[in-house]
């Protein structure tokens, strides 16, 4: 399945997350240094619901990176070209930019249209279907202390509960998706990231 991406503007800030059928995309905080960016899919057939979590990545900066980022009163009008001129790469490639700007910070990563593959950092992971979740990580991506670099890559047993799938509601003769709690959806994928030790070991 493909992971549709599309960006969403909003001044200083541009975050790039949507909802997609047999998919869903999200961001959250996971501490006050790592924020999480993941791809799930789902496939609901004879109402039996199966999903499972597909990529995650962890950007971790120093405490509370957006934030500081998103006060920073430099001028955004070069990020805001950085941003766009990524995404015209990523076009360029045949691929699609999923990325942030908050201030003068950018970053992010292109994923390929049929979701087989994503590319961070000039360097390129293949996705796995539903067998594992691939997990990203990079460190220093507000750039203090080094320059954003991938540290680490793992793998972790991917199936999500049926209580996080997104649910369908019928409203008069059409059908309109609906989801469940966010939270409830952030705690699954929390659960399956505790698995992995070097996540672990990333959070301290």
């Amino acid at each position: 399945m493909g992971l549709h991406l599309a960006p969403t503007l909003s001044g200083a800030q541009r975050d790039t997350t949507s909802i997609s059928v047999g998919g869903m995309n999200g961001m959250f905080d996971l501490s006050a240094r790592v924020q999480v960016n993941y791809h799930s899919s789902y496939v609901d057939s004879l109402s039996t619901q199966r999903g499972w979590l597909q990529l995650v990545i962890l950007w971790r900066g120093e405490t509370d990176w957006r934030s500081r980022a998103s006060q920073d009163s430099t001028p955004t009008t070069g990020a805001e070209r950085e941003f766009d001129r990524r995404a015209t790469n990523a076009g360029t490639m045949g691929g699609i930019w999923s990325g942030s700007q908050v201030g003068t910070l950018v970053y992010g990563a292109i994923h390929d249209r049929q979701g087989k593959w994503i590319e961070i950092l000039d360097r390129r992971f293949m996705v796995p279907e539903n067998d594992s979740a691939l997990i990203i990580l990079v460190d220093h991506v507000d750039g203090v202390g080094g320059d954003p670099s991938i540290v680490a890559v793992d793998h972790v047993p991917s199936r999500l509960p049926a209580e996080v799938l997104p649910v369908f509601r019928s409203f008069s003769a059409d059908t309109l998706p609906g989801s469940r709690t966010r939270v409830t959806r952030q705690n699954a994928i929390r659960t399956l990231l505790y698995r992995s030790r070097v996540v672990r070991e990333f959070l301290r």
